[in-house]
């Protein structure tokens, strides 16, 4: 009698790939809050928990085969997600719930502005999230924050177009450094400061003594020398020279004895307009 050995070969199955498939969610609204029933399918041999996120929100751990479908919820309308994520063991798996509810109406989700979510808030793209006084991250996509960006300088003092100012410094305001804030502590400037008499030419008015014609004989030569006084005063208008400090070269002229020219230099001869004894001249000859 033969014996005849049936050797069955059972395959090894392996689950290779995607282990989650056909996620379905969709969001309700009732009695005005929101809830989010999904299901999906599972081939896995990795375990049964899993994981659900969204819009910055963490929820599970489940255990899958408890229910057929799961629910999440109630969430108020500031809760609104749009986009909901399976985590299974290293697979994910995303579906979009299709709608919210605010306010008892019904909101598409293409409404949903882009940006991040961080313990609740919202933040759009660009939006700065501080952490500290020196350090922040910014949204830089749909739930993508950038690396921590540390400012330079930081500390206390004031901030002003993009410059920082240490206390006790001073900003101008103008072009000719004649207004300027300071800052008195952090983020904290001082009211405008004005300095007395900076950017301008004030007048200056001169007394005009009476002038005498001298005459001077020589043989038979008659040479008649006139000094003549041509203005009343100094202004930045008339066309003369405006310069700082003649007012003091004017009154240091009367007891000096010494002759100046309108840029306030000692000359030594009287010539076209000078200043002597007070006075601004114009010799003519």
């Amino acid at each position: 009698m033969k014996k005849i050995l049936l050797i069955f070969i059972v395959p090894f199955l392996s689950f290779g790939g995607d282990c989650i498939d056909n996620l379905n969610a969709e969001a309700y609204c009732n009695e005005n809050l929101n809830y989010i029933d999904f299901n999906f399918d599972y081939d896995c041999d990795c375990g049964t928990a899993f994981n659900v996120v969204g819009s910055g929100q963490s929820f599970g751990p489940f255990e899958y085969g408890q229910n057929e479908s799961y629910t999440l919820g109630p969430f108020s309308d500031e809760d609104m997600m749009c986009e909901l994520i399976v985590q299974f063991c290293e697979n994910d798996i995303s579906a979009e719930t299709w709608g919210w509810c605010n306010n008892n109406s019904w909101v598409g989700c293409e409404e949903e502005e882009e940006g991040c979510w961080e313990d609740g808030e919202f933040y759009c793209i660009g939006c700065e999230l501080f952490l500290n006084d020196c350090e922040y991250i910014e949204c830089e996509g749909p739930q993508n924050w950038s690396d921590v960006v540390t400012i330079e300088p930081c500390g206390e003092g004031c901030w002003e177009d993009g410059e920082f100012y240490d206390i006790g410094s001073e900003l101008f305001l103008d072009a000719d450094s004649c207004t300027y804030i300071w800052c008195e502590g952090d983020q904290n400037w001082s009211d405008v400061v004005t300095i007395p008499g900076c950017g301008g030419c004030d007048t200056v008015y001169i007394e005009i003594p009476v002038i005498e014609y001298v005459e001077v004989i020589v043989t038979d030569t008659v040479i008649e020398y006139q000094d003549v006084i041509i203005t009343e005063y100094i202004d930045c208008d008339t066309g003369l020279p405006c310069i700082e400090g003649i007012s003091e070269i004017i009154e240091q002229s009367k007891t000096d004895g010494k002759l100046y020219d309108l840029s306030g230099q000692e000359i030594i001869r009287r010539g076209g307009i000078y200043i002597e004894g007070g006075e601004i001249k114009y010799r003519l000859q």
